[in-house]
């Protein structure tokens, strides 16, 4: 039995589990959804909102979403409906592209709305690398990603419709990053902000020719130490690791605060820097950005394997505000990353 289902601008998807199929189709608001009885279960995800950040080497993405599940209910006539919401998830995720570099990266973030306070907890994490012919949120070619690398922390449980949620989360075809599937809307709007940022750019830039505004006498030593104190303060501050400390692969949170208002939807990098790279290691050191929300690491949120790649030793770890608006580096942290050796069962 086929059923209509009207249209809205707003980028909204409905996946039906069926005898363990699983598909999608966009569909607008409506009443609750009547169909035959043939065991069905519905869930609508929408991509609510979506901010860019954009500097020469990489642009960076902040992604907003949710998901509702509906259970069938029994009908007395015979059939089946659909009650109202009964499990609804929140969703985060920071991407980012690098032109001419190919390299795109995705972590979606998943919480139960049980609460709208700023420290409602992640319940799960999906991490992704790929490579992309185009930037899949700007310029997408219809083609899929190639040299993915996926990994998961937390779990949104054993239910259908948590794992309707998680293949909406995970899965696509093509192959691209979840959060780069926006509406027409959407898209055009994020292109208006990376075209407003490319004119910034032009202008701060001094025209050929034309001699740029003679240089600024430097501040007192005072002002330029109150100044460098300010932005310190205004950056993320990590609070775990602690500074010395060893942690196993894997096994371990990145956490940080912040000062000042903010949303938590803002996008961060937690760089992370191998300070016992090898002198032949190319490249020294080993630095690697684990893209995250500020939610995520007021919060804390585990630190994937691919982060810190089975190298071991003394490790630097920082965070930096990126989007909507860059921000300072806060102060590096030292730690030590140690190997989990797993002992055999007697």
């Amino acid at each position: 039995m086929k059923t209509r289902i009207s249209w809205q601008p707003s980028i909204l998807f409905l996946a039906v589990l069926y005898l363990g199929v699983i598909s999608s189709a966009p569909v607008g608001a409506g009443p609750p959804f009547k169909g035959t009885d043939y065991g069905y279960e519905f869930i609508r995800c929408t991509i609510d909102s979506v901010t860019g950040s954009f500097v020469q080497t990489q642009s960076t993405y902040t992604v907003q979403g949710d998901c509702q599940v509906n259970h069938k209910n029994p009908d007395p006539k015979g059939g089946s409906t659909f009650a109202d919401v009964t499990e609804a998830f929140n969703w985060t995720a920071v991407g980012t592209y690098q032109p001419g570099k190919y390299n795109a990266t995705e972590t979606i973030s998943v919480r139960i709305p049980s609460s709208t306070q700023f420290t409602t907890p992640v319940i799960a994490t999906f991490y992704s690398t790929m490579l992309c012919g185009q930037d899949p949120w700007l310029k997408p070619d219809g083609l899929s990603c190639g040299s993915v690398r996926s990994q998961q922390t937390g779990t949104l449980g054993t239910g259908q419709g948590d794992q309707l949620v998680q293949a909406y989360l995970t899965q696509t075809n093509p192959v691209i990053p979840r959060s780069s599937m926006l509406s027409a809307q959407q898209r055009a709007a994020l292109n208006q902000q990376y075209q407003k940022q490319l004119v910034t750019n032009l202008n701060s830039k001094p025209a050929e020719g034309i001699p740029s505004k003679p240089p600024v006498a430097p501040a007192a030593h005072s002002n330029l130490a109150d100044a460098s104190r300010a932005a310190l303060l205004a950056a993320p501050m990590i609070i775990s690791p602690t500074a010395n400390s060893h942690v196993g692969e894997g096994q371990f949170q990145v956490k940080g605060t912040v000062t000042g208002s903010h949303t938590g939807t803002e996008g961060v990098y937690v760089q992370f820097t191998w300070v016992d790279t090898p002198a032949n290691y190319n490249p020294r050191p080993f630095v690697n950005i684990f893209n995250i929300s500020l939610r995520d690491l007021v919060n804390g949120i585990t630190v994937p394997n691919y982060i810190t790649r089975s190298q071991y030793g003394r490790w630097q770890v920082r965070a930096q505000i990126v989007s909507p608006t860059v921000g300072a580096w806060g102060s590096p942290v030292l730690f030590y990353v140690d190997k989990i050796i797993l002992k055999p069962a007697r």
